[in-house]
């Protein structure tokens, strides 16, 4: 088991060598796209869409940096989001990504720091991999229209790999 600092955001990352599962610390890579979205939103002056543009270019923002997450390397994958109650729409759009998704995230109020150190005791229940099937992910991303998403998200089998449970 091994405790690794990636590049590109700066992130905490935990490989467990028993189970060869990286968990994923999700925060970093939301800060990062929270402060893209605000960027390419007061940059193209966008400040008058409606909720469910803003709603749909936050997503494409979040998944963005959910694939960057997956291309790190050809580990299986599960992602911590810490749940802030003063973020309920980021809260919302990360759990309709992962509904759509099928692989495993843990919900938790606690830091990644604390949630690794308790994980010993915890059990993670992973979805069953034998009916995996990410058509529901990609009819997401095209109701979605996240078309450019879609693409990259089909054409890399290492992101996909990623996201088997």
């Amino acid at each position: 088991m091994s405790i690794q600092t990636q590049s590109k955001p700066k992130c905490v990352t935990y490989f467990d060598n028993v189970l060869n599962i990286e968990y994923i610390d999700l925060e970093p890579y939301l800060v990062k796209s929270c402060k893209e979205y605000n960027y390419y939103v007061s940059e193209n002056e966008l400040t008058s869409l409606s909720k469910k543009d803003k709603n749909r270019i936050g997503t494409h923002f979040m998944l963005n940096e959910i694939i960057s997450a997956c291309k790190i390397n050809d580990h299986k994958k599960i992602f911590y989001y810490r749940e802030y109650a003063e973020y309920p729409v980021e809260n919302m759009l990360i759990k309709r990504i992962f509904n759509a998704l099928p692989t495993t995230i843990v919900y938790d109020s606690v830091s990644f720091d604390t949630f690794i150190k308790d994980l010993e005791y915890n059990v993670i229940k992973r979805e069953d991999s034998s009916a995996v099937c990410f058509k529901k992910f990609k009819k997401f991303l095209k109701t979605t229209g996240l078309t450019k998403v879609e693409k990259e998200f089909t054409e890399n089998a290492r992101v996909k790999f990623s996201l088997l449970p």
